[in-house]
Formats: C-alpha cells, sequence, structure tokens
C-alpha cells in the first residue's frame, strides 16, 4: 500500500527577521511588515518572498522597528487596533500603515515608490464613531427626498455609470446604479465614511466600490477613465442625436463613425427623424430655460382659456420643483 503524502502547510512565521531567506537587503531604512489579516497566510508568504527577491527587508513578526505596515482590505483603524495589541511598549508608533498598492507597485519599480495620499489607510474611527448612520426605506415611494442633494459627487459619478450601461444596452446595470443613486439622493446630509451606509438598501459592491473610492480620493478612477474613453464620448454624441438609440450609435461605432461631422460625411441614409437631429442637434440638446417655459405656458394658458374659461394652468415637471 502506498503511504499518503502529506500536504505541505504553510508555517505560521513564528520566527524573526528574514525567515531564512538570504537575499541580500538593497534599502536597509525601509523595514516591512505585511499583515496576514484578511491577506492569508499563503498570500502573505508569497509576497514576502517577492519582496525579498527584490531586494526588500520583509520582517516575519511586527516589531517596533518596522517603518511600513503593509494591509489588504483593511482600514486604518482595524490595523492600528491589531498592531496596538501586539506591541508591548506605549506611545506613538512612527510606522507608515499603507495599502497593498503601495508594495505592489514597489515591487514592479524595484524600489520604494513616493507615498502617495492614496496609499495611505484611513484612520477615521472617532469620525465613524460620532457619524450619523443612515436609515432610507426600501421602497422609492416611502422616502422623503430633499430637495438639496447633499452627495452630488458621489450620485453624479454612479449617473455617469448607469449613462454608460444604458448606453452598451446593459440595462440591469444601469437601474442598479441609478437605484444606488436614489438611494443617496434621499440622505439628509452628506456622507463622510463607508459606516453611514451599512443596512441601506440598494448599495450593490460595484456601487461601494465608487463610493468608496470617492471618499478616499476624491473622485472615481473608475469613472474618470470611463469619461475620457472614446467609446463613452462617441456614443453620447451620437445618441444625442434625435432618432437615434444605442443600437444604431454602436453600429455606426463600428463602422468608425464618432462625431457628428463624420457623420454627415459618412454618406449613410437617415431618416426622416435622424435627418432633423442633425440638423438641429445643438438646438434640441439645450436645455429649456424657465424664460421659454413661461413663454410657452402663456401661450398656452391663453388658447385654453379661450376655449375654457376660468381654468388654470401649471407648469409641472422640473420647472414646478
Amino acid at each position: 500500500m502506498v503511504p499518503l503524502k502529506r500536504r505541505k502547510v504553510v508555517g505560521n512565521y513564528t520566527g524573526a527577521g528574514h525567515g531564512g531567506d538570504n537575499s541580500p537587503t538593497k534599502f536597509p531604512d525601509v523595514l516591512l511588515f505585511l499583515l496576514e489579516r484578511k491577506m492569508g497566510a499563503s498570500r502573505r508568504a508569497f509576497l514576502s518572498q517577492l519582496g525579498r527577491k527584490k531586494g526588500f527587508h520583509v520582517e516575519e513578526l511586527f516589531s517596533e522597528s518596522v517603518t511600513h505596515v503593509i494591509s489588504e482590505n483593511n482600514s486604518g483603524y482595524e490595523v492600528r487596533t491589531w498592531l496596538d495589541s501586539q506591541r508591548r511598549a506605549q506611545g506613538q508608533m512612527m510606522a507608515h500603515l499603507l495599502d497593498i498598492s503601495w508594495y505592489t507597485e514597489s515591487m514592479r519599480a524595484g524600489h520604494p515608490v513616493p507615498i502617495l495620499e492614496r496609499h495611505k489607510l484611513q484612520e477615521q474611527h472617532n469620525d465613524e464613531g460620532e457619524a450619523v448612520v443612515f436609515s432610507v426605506p426600501s421602497f422609492a415611494c416611502q422616502r422623503r427626498i430633499t430637495l438639496d442633494n447633499h452627495n452630488t459627487i458621489i450620485t453624479g459619478a454612479l449617473s455617469l455609470l448607469a449613462e454608460n450601461a444604458e448606453l452598451s444596452e446593459e440595462d440591469g446595470r444601469g437601474v442598479a446604479f441609478r437605484r444606488a443613486a436614489a438611494v443617496l439622493k434621499a440622505l439628509p446630509e452628506p456622507v463622510t465614511c463607508m459606516t453611514q451606509l451599512r443596512g441601506l438598501p440598494c448599495l450593490g459592491e460595484h456601487s461601494l466600490r465608487v463610493i468608496k473610492d470617492i471618499l478616499e480620493n476624491g473622485e472615481s478612477n473608475e469613472v474618470e477613465s470611463m469619461k475620457q474613453s472614446e467609446r463613452f464620448k462617441a456614443l453620447k454624441v451620437l445618441t444625442g442625436v434625435f432618432g437615434v438609440g444605442a443600437k444604431t450609435a454602436d453600429r455606426w461605432i463600428r463602422e468608425g463613425i464618432h462625431t457628428l461631422h463624420q457623420l454627415r460625411d459618412s454618406g449613410h441614409a437617415l431618416n426622416r427623424a435622424q435627418q432633423a437631429g442633425v440638423e438641429h442637434y445643438d438646438d434640441l440638446n439645450q436645455p429649456v430655460s424657465m424664460a421659454e417655459a413661461d413663454a410657452v405656458g402663456e401661450i398656452v394658458e391663453k388658447a385654453v382659456v379661450s376655449v375654457l374659461p376660468g381654468a388654470q394652468i401649471t407648469l409641472t415637471g422640473g420647472f414646478r420643483r
């Protein structure tokens, strides 16, 4: 009978220093410690070995000499709490608390890259403890929507993602982003931390990633990249033509048409609605002003009163709001 092989198990790293790795250290002033919490032992072992091969000094155990603490999927407060539980000495710890992105960028560059604001873990536990946790009904008809949107940057980003999804005929994703934006528009105060959003309806993982990115960095990299993409710009222009939908715009883009000028020169046979849309493109894409709406309202009111004396006419929609 063939004996069973024992599976190799990654150790718990109880040793100190390099853990037996004799790779030369190129950056003696930089001592790294990778936090295993939420990272996992196997991934930590792989990343530690990679760092040592690149000439980094990666400690197996945390000590006061560590200069950079690397974490994955943890907040600054969570990391600080864990480190404080491991330290014997009291007082301020001087190590940088960094996201895994700093480590991977340093590995790619072959040297420690400058620490940017986006690399730093956010330590907002005091603010989060005092922050208001919002409560919003699941059904939109039960929500009280304020006239002032307190989260315009976030809702604007989610609305752009919804628009892009709809232009790409991904209606399900578009609905999800619009629902998330609608929930945030109903909040009575600006969102300052992610803990305020716990338990709120209609906030999926993708929407939460975008919100977190904006709270930490002031903008969403995904949204900014999308806004600069040629496809999104072309879809915005072409679907802005009256009578042109997402499918037609997509077909034209695949044919190399991205602008109105290219559409006019393409020789495509346009139907009457599309011809009017191209001819009056700027006018049709210009929002109606309040003065114009009032002028139309007066014309309609005169016509109605001439037929039904005493009737009252009220502008509705956005102008009434």
